[in-house]
């Protein structure tokens, strides 16, 4: 299975996690979108990092960990912010703020999220274990 594969099946893992999180968040519990937005990406920055790391990217024993992590964050939160800016640019535009539509919102937002997460972590992150795989 090729890593952009991986990546999508970790990314649908995180996504049902995010979704999940927020919808209750905001559906049950009457939590502003654009507060339950960010808290929901963060629910799954760990399971991301553990995932991405050990499959999607196969640097699992790394003695790089500390670095790893810190620039898996960098570029998590700022696709946080990618996320959750487009996010608020669709709802102020579109005028809809019902939770169906602000869902299909939040989806084309996560697109672009989602591309900036996978070319952060491939060449940010976890570069350097792609590229001592293809030497």
């Amino acid at each position: 299975m090729g890593q952009v594969a991986r990546f999508g099946i970790v990314g649908g893992l995180n996504t049902a996690v995010d979704y999940g999180t927020f919808n209750l968040l905001v559906g049950v519990f009457g939590v502003p979108f654009l507060i339950a937005n960010p808290i929901a990406i963060a629910a799954g920055i760990v399971n991301s990092f553990l995932w991405n790391k050990n499959w999607t990217f196969s640097a699992g024993r790394s003695h790089s960990w500390a670095r790893e992590a810190l620039l898996f964050i960098v570029v998590s939160v700022t696709g946080m912010f990618i996320n959750t800016g487009g996010l608020w640019l669709l709802t102020t535009l579109s005028g809809n703020d019902a939770l169906w539509a602000v869902n299909l919102q939040k989806l084309a937002a996560s697109v672009v999220s989602m591309t900036w997460n996978f070319l952060g972590y491939r060449f940010l992150v976890f570069g350097r274990h792609f590229k001592e795989k293809k030497v």
